[in-house]
């Protein structure tokens, strides 16, 4: 098998994982994975995926949740009903009534897209390719998302394979030194006390809206742990005190999973909510870009798991350190009934997620059939693909 992810890290670390899942699933499987810019260039000059070309069954990975595939394959649906209403209009207007199975996405969710011609020009693209693929692999899970993993299932012309939570644990970066101060600053907090931090490894942030969370935090006098980048680590540090730590680098699945860590506050990139899932921890969602809002917006209104600090924004687009501050406490107070409910639901999930990939479950069976199939010729290439 050649696996051709996207040059992104975000499309990399969960096409190795699945990778990974399969070479563990099956030993006589040989991946080889390419992952070269001149590759990606070749690919989009071809026009045709060139697994068709040679007869080789070609295979999508779709490295987002299955919700915002539904949403973005029915764009010329909701499309047109974005103009013309406000901001708030378009929060309160769900895709249900153009989309079947999205109830709890809504218009203001999608409408950035609309602004972005080129994504949205690709977009189109990879979604007349994907028909064209023999089968559709997704790094979510069946009990994730039941009903646009059904809905997906009904609308491609192909098989598609829920595999996951397929998530890739850290390389070793050599961050042992302060791994190892983290570690003892988790040790010593008590369980569920400590809010992780984190917006990924591209997400930009205006400075006003990077001083008002930082600002807010404080505020809220939760014990918070904080990855950012090494120019802001240093500022950070001298605003924690002894309530808070920051760092440039961590193992986030290590983490989260420590015994310490009780929410976490999330840009909500699709890696890192599996990851949360899959740690049975409630997030703070602070969605920027791409599917982050979509994805936000599961984890507060669908699952129920955790806030959106999104629908907070001001006239400015800035989340205030008032609205940052009132989620940390909310979400981090262990003797509230809200609390309690999305720690409840959180851990739900997380059986949910172990669930799945055990034998027999959804995952495993799902990963099993794809195997199956590869090896018996059911994912053959039709002659008007190639």
């Amino acid at each position: 098998m050649v696996a051709l992810p996207y040059p992104g890290r975000g499309h990399i670390n969960p096409m190795l994982a699945v990778c990974r899942l399969l070479v563990a699933a099956d030993g006589a499987l040989t991946v080889t994975v390419v992952v070269t810019e001149e590759w990606h260039g070749l690919l989009a000059s071809a026009g045709v995926t060139p697994g068709a070309r040679l007869g080789v069954p070609v295979c999508s990975l779709w490295t987002q949740p299955a919700t915002f595939l539904l949403a973005l394959c029915h764009l010329d649906l909701w499309r047109p009903a974005v103009e013309g209403f406000s901001e708030e209009e378009l929060s309160r207007k769900s895709l249900e009534q153009y989309v079947p199975g999205l109830s709890s996405v809504r218009l203001s969710d999608v409408k950035i897209f609309l602004a972005w011609e080129g994504p949205i020009k690709i977009s189109a693209e990879v979604f007349v390719k994907v028909r064209k693929a023999q089968c559709v692999l997704f790094t979510s899970f069946h009990e994730l998302e039941p009903s646009s993993m059904s809905k997906i299932a009904e609308l491609l012309p192909c098989p598609i394979y829920p595999i996951g939570p397929a998530i890739l644990r850290a390389p070793d970066n050599g961050e042992s030194a302060r791994d190892e101060e983290h570690r003892r600053w988790l040790d010593a907090q008590p369980q569920n006390s400590v809010l992780y931090v984190s917006f990924g490894s591209f997400v930009a942030m205006p400075p006003k809206q990077f001083e008002e969370i930082a600002v807010g935090l404080c505020d809220s006098a939760v014990r918070f742990f904080w990855v950012a980048q090494d120019r802001a680590t240093a500022g950070l540090r001298e605003m924690c005190g002894d309530r808070g730590l920051a760092v440039p680098w961590c193992d986030q699945q290590e983490v989260l999973r420590h015994p310490s860590v009780g929410g976490f506050l999330s840009h909500c990139g699709w890696n890192s909510v599996l990851e949360a899932v899959c740690a049975g921890v409630p997030l703070i969602g602070f969605p920027v870009v791409w599917d982050q809002l979509v994805n936000a917006r599961m984890v507060a209104d669908e699952w129920k798991t955790g806030i959106n600090l999104r629908q907070q924004r001001g006239k400015d687009g800035i989340v205030s350190r008032a609205a940052v501050s009132d989620a940390a406490r909310k979400l981090m107070d262990l003797d509230s009934g809200a609390g309690q409910e999305m720690r409840r639901r959180a851990a739900q999930l997380r059986e949910a997620s172990r669930g799945a990939v055990l034998e027999g479950g959804s995952s495993q069976r799902s990963l099993s059939g794809f195997l199956e199939d590869l090896v018996e010729g059911k994912l053959e290439v039709a002659e008007s693909s190639a």
